[in-house]
């Protein structure tokens, strides 16, 4: 069967084959009326023409492939947020002609360097993304001998790497919003922070701290174990909590998830106890989000993982275009979304 060519659909629609180049190249399809784009476009459907990348990259010198690079893959795509993340990100690139490659290191084995080296000695990609678990000095110094741009992500903590363009997620705002609008009486209470044995619940409950009003503590307690996102399900977050008997001594309880607020309220209200009413109880994440079938209503804090894949996918494609390109640091706010487990005045669910 012959292959059309990209000559061939130039030649049936009476343009030049870098009019046809232009029209099928995302970056440059509104240099061309839309009257002749959608010729084009009709003429490369009838004749079902598609461009090869490997045509393209001989053209210009590039993959058309980003790189995501990752320290802990099966535990990350075990969450429905980075899930969620990924799906936006290769959407955003895809509108643009790229692919996102998957790529997984293992930082606990002993030589994941000489893992990470080889694969940007192949240069399969133009750039890469890469979380901050990943940005010690020598890995560092790999991407950076590549020159290829490299973007990271980090919650709640500065992105300090020289060389390198970054998307930081500040939940700081977010947090003190809550505690702004907490009543005066609640703040002579008791306060506590559930969560599990895990950097990321560490980082939140440095926030929480930080933002709490001068002379109010929040207690820790006994954390659960660091698991897998949803084998840290309902089911064990309850029972965690039903075996808990002291609960009751706290009037505000701020939770690390959403999974472990919800079961944290149903063990509230098995005792009595109405959450939003008797007690407060803030999640993080904004599951519902997510997953429509969650009806739980709660108080959350919700990071923005689309507008993190969005924002990650125009940093990276825009440093790819740059000729001599420079670092850039970006940052998304989170935002609160109120819900029965603690009320707030509706209009500073989208505050930020």
């Amino acid at each position: 069967m012959k292959r059309n060519t990209l000559a061939e659909v130039a030649r049936l629609a009476g343009v030049s084959s870098s009019t046809v180049s232009r029209v099928l190249n995302p970056k440059t399809a509104h240099l061309i009326s839309s009257e002749q784009r959608e010729k084009i476009i009709a003429l490369c459907n009838q004749l079902n023409y598609r461009p090869k990348n490997a045509a393209r990259g001989c053209a210009t010198g590039k993959s058309y492939s980003i790189g995501y690079i990752s320290g802990r893959l099966a535990i990350d795509m075990d969450s429905p947020f980075f899930s969620n993340y990924i799906a936006c990100l290769c959407n955003e690139l895809q509108k643009n002609g790229y692919s996102l490659t998957m790529i997984s290191v293992d930082p606990g084995e002993d030589d994941y360097q000489s893992s990470v080296r080889d694969i940007l000695l192949s240069d399969r990609a133009d750039g890469y993304i890469t979380g901050s678990v990943l940005l010690e000095k020598q890995i560092m110094d790999m991407f950076c001998n590549t020159g290829r741009p490299i973007v990271t992500t980090s919650w709640n903590q500065h992105i300090e790497a020289e060389n390198v363009s970054g998307v930081e997620l500040d939940t700081s705002e977010a947090y003190a919003l809550i505690w702004k609008y907490m009543p005066g009486e609640l703040l002579k209470q008791k306060f506590c922070f559930a969560g599990t044995r895990t950097k990321s619940c560490s980082g939140k409950l440095g926030i929480i701290q930080k933002t709490a009003p001068e002379g109010v503590d929040v207690d820790v307690l006994p954390l659960i174990p660091q698991m897998r996102y949803f084998e840290l399900n309902y089911s064990h977050a309850r029972r965690y909590f039903e075996e808990f008997k002291d609960l009751l001594q706290y009037k505000v309880f701020w939770c690390a998830s959403d999974l472990i607020a919800s079961a944290l309220c149903d063990v509230l209200r098995a005792r009595g106890v109405t959450p939003g009413v008797d007690v407060m109880v803030i999640g993080y994440d904004n599951l519902s989000a997510v997953i429509p079938d969650f009806q739980e209503s709660l108080t959350t804090i919700d990071p923005g993982w689309n507008g993190l894949g969005k924002t990650v996918a125009g940093l990276i494609l825009k440093q790819i275009d740059k000729k001599e390109p420079s670092p850039e640091i970006l940052e998304i706010k989170a935002r609160v979304v109120s819900g029965k487990s603690f009320p707030l005045p509706e209009n500073i669910q989208c505050s930020f």
